[in-house]
């Protein structure tokens, strides 16, 4: 495996984090800005099974076979990293339960959340056994981003859960974003909303200024009505996605809107667990259409 791009491909990984924290489907730009900087690798984000019992398993599959690593209550044996949010590992390290060590496979992995029933990992691996320089290279990329990488993960997947991280993490990874996002509760209410958002709430043609209860409010009872009533079906579960168009105090463009259902179908539930009856959170997009995000969240 030869190593193309590093850490000047640094700059292409960073550029995908906002799209990928605003979208779980967007952490492919992620994991195609890392293959391209090593030629021959493979990058996954994983779900993998925790079973937290006498025995801590996660199963990863190296070189297309199946590799339960067993860690007992007490930790892994000495010399292994910890099964912790954060840590990085490779299969140098850890010896799999039950198969020989892999000649021809290899990989590192990042932890970027760790629980039970799942733990989340962005995997990166290899046909072949990388020469020491460039398998360092990549645990070295893993690590140096591994918070911000993990920050982006939390964003994507835990909205609506109790790990959902604070505003500030929120806000930061969606600023970057060229359009409003806000996370919105159920009534409304603002939870987080990067700087386009901000700024185009303040916009009194299209709303009525937040005030204290930093609610979001259309400036005319026609477009209350609409954003009411597509709040409701999103967050009720009787729509995936509701998109329109406020037309504001004055003639001319609607403001598009598209609303967009969190914090359930974001792979940390239990198996079989059944959806909520309603949910708390939801996400408004602004200023871009549903068309538009269907094309590409991170375009001008």
């Amino acid at each position: 495996m030869t190593l193309i791009r590093f850490p000047h491909g640094i700059d292409t990984l960073r550029k995908q984090l906002p799209c990928a924290a605003f979208s779980r489907e967007n952490w492919a730009g992620v994991t195609q800005a890392i293959d391209a900087m090593f030629a021959g690798a493979r990058t996954t984000l994983l779900r993998v099974a925790t079973q937290c019992t006498e025995r801590l398993e996660l199963a990863l599959p190296f070189g297309g076979q199946q590799a339960v690593f067993r860690f007992g209550e007490t930790g892994p044996p000495p010399g292994t990293p910890k099964l912790i949010a954060g840590a990085v590992f490779d299969s140098r390290q850890i010896e799999p339960f039950g198969m020989p060590r892999s000649q021809t496979a290899w990989a590192t992995g990042l932890v970027l959340h760790h629980g039970a029933p799942w733990t989340w990992l962005l995997l990166v691996e290899s046909p072949e056994t990388p020469t020491e320089r460039n398998a360092t290279a990549i645990h070295t990329l893993l690590r140096r981003n591994a918070d911000d990488l993990r920050r982006t993960f939390l964003v994507s997947h835990c909205l609506g859960t109790p790990d959902e991280p604070d505003r500030e993490t929120i806000e930061a990874s969606w600023d970057p974003l060229p359009f409003g996002i806000a996370l919105l509760s159920d009534r409304r209410t603002i939870l987080a909303a990067n700087t386009a958002a901000e700024d185009m709430i303040s916009t009194r043609r299209f709303f009525v200024p937040p005030g204290d209860t930093d609610t979001l409010r259309p400036a005319t009872m026609r477009d209350r009505r609409q954003l009411y009533r597509a709040v409701e079906r999103v967050v009720g579960g009787d729509s995936n996605s509701e998109a329109l168009g406020l037309h504001g105090l004055r003639h001319g463009a609607p403001l598009p809107i598209t609303l967009l259902p969190c914090g359930h179908g974001n792979g940390l539930e239990p198996c079989g667990a059944p959806p909520p009856r309603r949910l708390d959170r939801l996400i408004a997009v602004i200023g871009k259409s549903q068309h538009d995000l269907s094309a590409g969240c991170c375009g001008g």
